[in-house]
């Protein structure tokens, strides 16, 4: 699978807090599988409607993801999925259900 130039993610990124900052928000939580990959490039493999996922993403502190334990496997055979404001791997909170 394809991933974003780090330059294309750093804008999306950008776009977010610039959108939080012009309508006063805290953070922005994305729950469509669509925007979890626009907000992330990590691209879910299910349905959200079979395993609910949350990307939060706060104006200031760390982005976090909240996925079924399913639904993580293919990250593991990833080297990291990108977040905002650093290059280092991001942590995903499993569920379990």
């Amino acid at each position: 699978m394809a991933f974003l130039t780090r330059t294309t993610f750093d804008y999306r990124c950008r776009l977010m807090r610039r959108m939080m900052d012009a309508n006063a928000l805290d953070a922005l939580a994305f729950l469509s599988s669509d925007f979890f990959q626009w907000a992330t490039n990590f691209h879910v493999d299910v349905q959200t409607w079979e395993r609910p996922i949350a990307v939060v993403a706060p104006r200031e502190g760390e982005a976090f993801a909240i996925m079924n334990e399913l639904s993580t496997h293919h990250l593991r055979g990833s080297s990291s999925v990108a977040r905002c404001g650093s290059a280092r791997s991001r942590s995903i909170a499993s569920t379990r259900g």
